[in-house]
């Protein structure tokens, strides 16, 4: 590299420590320029030994990564360029004045431009580079970063290897979870607004999606847990199929052999085959094919896989039948050696990604004792319950209290109103059909018949609504989907002031209602 000359660099790697470029004068020793990875971060070394004021100059530098890192193995640009008394360089688009080769004192006043400084001589050297390979590390046997945790609802990985247009595809994974409903997989042709200039394409250029497909519903595949059982749902341009590996209304029959939500460690593979699926869970196979013969059997995504949970503006998106989604059921357990058609994705890498930071980590001990969190005799929640589905810390539920929070220590805000009184809240901006739907209600009164809560259509033609009452010291909840409304009674509350809990879970026609800890189940 001649002086006033340049070099440009691009690299993908997952490696955080590593030697991208080793340079150095041809005719001087022991002096070198050096392009490093440090800790995912890009560290730029120039030694000279034998200079009294240069012995190391050195900057670090990070990539514009969602990821934090370098190292999260995404294309990154690196060019720089040389003049006798500066080294430029940019990355990702941002331009630096990285080493300034001549010395500013504090005084801020620049000492002279010399010739030479130690025993380079910048303006006329020659830099000869080499071509350095670095040998990793691996164990036999061990696929590195394929198991992760994820410890609390709220966060989620996403991948850009998942499936774009495909007719035929595989699937596999492992999993272990005590959670009976949690969404573990989710693909669509569309793009959440907010992760657009996040998704960049790692081996190609983006494939825009047609804004006519919104019109006819986004291609789709997912993946949830329902009641204990792998439930699929796949839309190829022909309607969505909703494929169930067993009977998620079972009440207290007996588990079938297809429940995972056992904190046992279960084996799945979901092949598609032209809009057709098969699941292997632990060796059993089942084939799935969709009721009416579809009209399209090509699969178009956009390449995002999710795991674990979604983005907020991307629920909003989801179809209605993607019922983990559309209720925030975000999957807490194991996860690991996901494969894709093959390809082994590494989640311990997209687990540092920021918005999985703090809900996800890397499994990195002996997680057998895992799902005994509210089994000790102190309980982690205060005055509120420990949640079953706990697995690497417990998870707290407080709609029983007036507490709130992590571990049920925060004091709730509680509104007071008068009889006259009431607000309003908008919860989606457009309107959306919904095929489940969970409402928790605290409240305390003296009325005998008062309108607590209710949601409607903001069509004028459309006579959707749901919400609840009290008629004659009864609670009812009332529901209409788009042809009667019909009322459902559950318990008879005191009207003395006493605190009183409701919470009520939808989904598609089988609703449960839960009053003071007493169960309703209704069919709609």
């Amino acid at each position: 590299m001649n002086h006033g000359s340049g070099m440009s660099i691009l690299f993908k790697t997952k490696e955080p420590n590593s030697l991208l470029l080793y340079a150095e004068p041809s005719d001087v020793d022991n002096h070198a320029l050096l392009i490093i990875l440090s800790n995912g971060s890009i560290e730029f070394q120039l030694r000279s030994p034998n200079s009294p004021n240069l012995v190391t100059l050195q900057k670090r530098h990070t990539c514009e990564s969602p990821y934090g890192a370098c190292s999260d193995n995404t294309w990154h640009h690196l060019s720089f360029s040389y003049n006798r008394i500066r080294i430029f360089y940019q990355n990702d688009k941002d331009f630096t004045d990285l080493i300034n080769l001549v010395g500013i004192n504090n005084s801020s006043k620049r000492s002279e431009v010399g010739r030479e400084i130690g025993d380079i001589k910048y303006k006329s050297i020659s830099f000869q580079t080499f071509s350095v390979k670095t040998k990793r590390d691996m164990h036999p046997g061990r696929n590195s970063g394929t198991v992760v945790t994820f410890k609390r609802p709220g966060g989620y990985l996403r991948s850009q290897r998942g499936w774009q247009t495909v007719s035929t595809g595989k699937i596999s994974f492992q999993v272990r979870t005590l959670k009976h409903n949690s969404l573990i997989l989710f693909s669509s042709s569309g793009w959440p607004r907010g992760e657009k200039k996040f998704a960049m394409p790692r081996d190609g250029p983006i494939q825009p999606v047609n804004p006519v497909d919104r019109l006819t519903g986004n291609d789709i595949f997912g993946a949830e847990v329902r009641e204990g059982y792998l439930v699929m749902l796949l839309n190829t341009g022909s309607g969505i199929n909703e494929f169930s590996t067993g009977s998620i209304w079972r009440g207290d029959q007996h588990k079938s052999r297809w429940f995972i939500a056992d904190g046992v460690k279960h084996s799945v593979e979901i092949q598609l085959s032209n809009g057709s699926l098969s699941v292997t869970l632990d060796g059993n196979t089942l084939n799935m094919r969709p009721k009416a013969k579809p009209k399209y059997t090509v699969l178009n995504l956009n390449g995002n896989l999710y795991i674990g949970g979604l983005p907020e503006e991307l629920r909003d998106e989801t179809p209605p039948q993607a019922w983990s989604a559309r209720l925030r059921e975000d999957f807490v357990g194991e996860l690991g050696s996901l494969s894709i058609d093959g390809e082994i994705l590494d989640l311990v890498l997209e687990s540092k990604a920021r918005w999985a930071k703090g809900y996800v980590q890397p499994q990195d001990r002996d997680t057998s004792d895992f799902g005994d969190i509210c089994s000790k005799t102190e309980n982690p929640c205060g005055s509120g319950q420990c949640i079953q589905d706990s697995w690497t810390e417990p998870l707290c539920d407080c709609i029983h209290t007036n507490y709130t929070g992590p571990r049920c220590s925060e004091k709730v805000t509680m509104l007071v109103f008068n009889g006259f009184q009431g607000i309003g809240i908008r919860l989606s901006h457009l309107p959306k059909q919904s095929e489940a739907e969970s409402l928790a209600l605290r409240l305390q009164t003296y009325q005998k018949n008062a309108l607590l809560f209710e949601s409607s259509s903001t069509s004028s033609t459309a006579p959707d609504r749901f919400g609840v009452e009290i008629v004659d010291r009864q609670l009812v909840i009332f529901y209409n989907l788009g042809f009667e409304t019909k009322r459902y009674a559950t318990a008879e509350i005191e009207a003395n002031g006493e605190w009183h809990t409701l919470r009520l879970l939808r989904r598609s026609k089988e609703l449960k209602i839960d009053v003071d800890n007493v169960t309703y189940n209704f069919g709609m």
